[in-house]
């Protein structure tokens, strides 16, 4: 901008008014979520709580995203752990919880290698001295009231998060070292957003990551009765 400003370049030169567009259309989006975020803490958002069968609003998500334009390219994978004969019934804001999905599908996505992987699991977690004990991996996971929820992961197979990056992840603005494999964007609010929604749940969220392996980012959602 200030190029064209100084007569340094050519002000029809169609690839700078791209340049424009795309940084204005990024400070927008970044307000968008600044107010978002500031409004959800401060409890100015309604939710609008309803009954759902978690397992079919996540192949909902699943079937409706995987196709996106933008992510094509990348294989995913839906696993689903739980029991195929129990019902498990969760109160959320269905359009909050896809907003969640979204997000952990597009931070994996930026920080993917050619060809890679996103697998979508659904399980279920166990209550132990106290402490959410994964099924399927049998690892702990986050301190929780004695409440069986259901866990929802986004595994990637990805370059990883060093460990001293993991205790800022959700923090406003937090991008971390820029993808070796593809072009970074967003307003570094996503995960923010994510830990406010899903708290708002009553839930947690969180991540494990391997530098160099992967990162499996989760959230929980407590069941109810049907």
């Amino acid at each position: 901008m200030k190029g064209m400003i100084d007569g340094v370049v050519d002000k029809n030169e169609p690839k700078y008014f791209r340049l424009v567009y795309d940084k204005t259309l990024h400070l927008s989006r970044m307000m968008q979520d600044l107010r978002d975020l500031t409004k959800m803490e401060s409890r100015q958002i309604k939710f609008d709580f309803q009954k759902q069968h978690i397992r079919r609003l996540i192949n909902v998500l699943y079937e409706r995203h995987q196709v996106s334009s933008d992510i094509s390219t990348v294989r995913f994978r839906f696993l689903d752990y739980t029991p195929g004969e129990k019902d498990l019934v969760v109160k959320v804001d269905s359009i909050r919880i896809e907003q969640v999905y979204m997000n952990l599908i597009h931070n994996a996505v930026k920080h993917l290698k050619e060809n890679g992987e996103i697998m979508i699991e659904l399980d279920l977690a166990n209550v132990k001295s106290n402490t959410i004990t994964d099924n399927h991996q049998d690892e702990k996971l986050f301190q929780q009231p004695d409440r069986e929820h259901v866990v929802i992961r986004v595994r990637d197979n990805g370059e990883g998060i060093p460990s001293e990056n993991l205790p800022y992840i959700f923090e406003r603005f937090y991008k971390g070292r820029r993808s070796t494999s593809r072009q970074q964007s967003g307003s570094g609010l996503g995960l923010a957003i994510s830990r406010e929604i899903i708290e708002r749940h009553n839930g947690t969220i969180g991540v494990s990551s391997q530098e160099g392996e992967g990162s499996t980012f989760y959230f929980t959602l407590p069941l109810c009765d049907e």
